[in-house]
């Protein structure tokens, strides 16, 4: 996990508090836009977007931006 940056808030797309869940691509075995809650410890965050890392058409990575 990891807090956006203050150039990365802009107040319109990303919030201050939102937090990117940066998550390996093959860890998670399933399509990423089905997923729209990430529980880290016993706190929900709803998933606002998701983008991929598929450098050479194979996902490597996926980044969840989360609010709660």
């Amino acid at each position: 996990l990891a807090a956006y940056s203050l150039e990365e808030t802009d107040g319109t797309l990303v919030y201050r508090g939102d937090i990117k869940a940066i998550v390996a691509a093959a860890s998670i075995g399933i399509d990423p836009e089905n997923i729209d809650i990430i529980r880290v410890g016993s706190v929900d965050w709803g998933v606002v977007r998701t983008s991929t890392t598929n450098p050479g058409g194979t996902d490597v990575v996926h980044v969840f931006q989360c609010r709660r």
